[in-house]
């Protein structure tokens, strides 16, 4: 008794302090705090870029902007938390990590649980465990009894196993046990967007690259361990329509008033005398207009699409050619390359515009598509597909069977009960047209 007292004692406060640590990492209420502190220090971020300069470059660097515009010590504080760059600071990225430690913890934690819950049986031989159950009942049948049972369960949909113990037959029913680890899902999805989100935020590329046709868009293959090169770029117009500014007979300026039924368009005329224009045909008019005002096209509204028409080089060789619009990016070896705009003041021997494309690449992308996934997963098994158990004895009494048998539901008790009352019609039926 004095040993095992002393090696109760003996234990370490080390051990005591990580099982104090395991404990409150693993702990729904930890990582609630932690997503408070950092929404609020997300706020916080926000709010302070209004009132901190902006800085760029080395640490160096940074510190003596800072300090040029703020003196010490605030250039030192601001410095070493990083308020350049908040979002990307050591501190911020420390809060992230406690909330991924903690639902990484969380996981690690229930991972024993949910197999139990999912992939193991659940026997009961205990007689009176049945009472206890909501949904139950007792029934009197022939030897033919087991097989009646697992008959109607299987063809219920559910996974049947047996196990002798002593004289009895214990029997197990499950159905959609997957469902009870939708919570395990929901909580890896929401470890797997955090991490994407810290992965995307810390490492995110974005540059812009610009091109004729004909022309790469980068020096070599270096850059980016291949080249493209800009085939084509076209400029697609809306068809003409009311409200749209057209350029008429290439001399006037104004605005479709009207669409007359016969096609033709009404015109109230701008440039370079105010009048209106009755029933003009389309072909006279065209809705692109080569005229700036304010630095910006003025028939801006007109465009409806940018396609560039790009190829793939590696090694010197094409490998595909694809084109590119709005919200349709290429994509090639981890690198998106969106079209972003265009400058017509830069054009090729055809009047080609140069296109302008913004190319991306971040390492969190697939971490935020499988943390969708399991999230959608979660949230799937969680609210809508409801586990079902089944347990049953079967246990000889004098030339007939007892079969005891209850059932839960996880959640829906009052539905199961019509099923679980379902099932009990359709054994009781086989029971007894086994006797008749």
């Amino acid at each position: 008794m004095n040993n095992k007292i002393i090696q109760e004692k003996s234990k370490s406060k080390f051990d005591k302090i990580l099982d104090d640590a395991w404990n409150n990492l693993k702990s729904m209420r930890f990582a609630i705090i932690i997503l408070i502190i950092i929404t609020a220090a997300s706020i916080f971020n926000l709010f302070a870029n209004e009132f901190i300069i902006s800085t760029n470059g080395t640490t160096s660097e940074v510190y003596q902007q800072f300090h040029q515009e703020y003196g010490e010590p605030r250039a030192t504080l601001l410095t070493m938390f990083q308020m350049n760059s908040p979002y990307r600071s050591w501190w911020f990225y420390t809060l992230f990590g406690f909330l991924i430690v903690s639902l990484a913890i969380c996981i690690i934690d229930r991972t024993p649980g949910t197999y139990k819950k999912v992939f193991k049986t659940k026997f009961r031989s205990d007689a009176t465990s049945y009472d206890k159950m909501k949904s139950n009942d007792k029934l009197t049948g022939g030897i033919d009894t087991i097989s009646h049972v697992l008959t109607v369960l299987k063809k219920n949909g559910y996974k049947v196993r047996t196990k002798e113990s002593g004289e009895s037959t214990l029997i197990d029913g499950s159905k959609y046990q997957i469902a009870k680890g939708g919570s395990y899902c929901l909580h890896l999805g929401f470890i797997f967007l955090v991490m994407g989100g810290a992965l995307i935020a810390r490492g995110e590329y974005r540059v812009q690259a610009a091109g004729l046709p004909g022309e790469l868009l980068a020096q070599d293959e270096s850059k980016w361990g291949f080249n493209v090169r800009v085939e084509d770029f076209q400029i697609e117009y809306f068809p003409l329509a009311m409200g749209h500014l057209v350029e008429i007979d290439k001399n006037k300026l104004g605005r479709i008033l009207t669409e007359n039924l016969d096609g033709t368009f009404d015109i109230e005329v701008y440039r370079p005398n105010n009048e209106f224009l009755k029933a003009v045909d389309g072909v006279r008019m065209t809705n692109r207009i080569d005229l700036k005002m304010g630095g910006s096209r003025i028939d801006q509204s007109n465009i409806s699409d940018y396609i560039a028409t790009l190829t793939i080089i590696e090694n010197g060789v094409d490998l595909y050619t694809k084109r590119v619009e709005v919200n349709y990016p290429l994509r090639h070896r981890g690198y998106r390359f969106y079209q972003s705009s265009f400058n017509d003041s830069r054009t090729d021997d055809q009047g080609r515009w140069t296109t302008i494309l913004e190319v991306r690449k971040d390492s969190g992308s697939p971490l935020i598509w499988m943390g969708i996934a399991f999230f959608s997963i979660g949230v799937i098994l969680s609210l809508y597909v409801i586990p079902r158990d089944i347990s049953a004895m079967v246990s000889p009494q004098g030339e007939m069977v007892q079969l005891l048998i209850g059932g839960r539901a996880a959640r829906n008790a009052s539905l199961f009960e019509i099923e679980f009352k379902s099932l009990i019609d359709q054994i009781r039926l086989a029971i007894n047209s086994q006797t008749a």
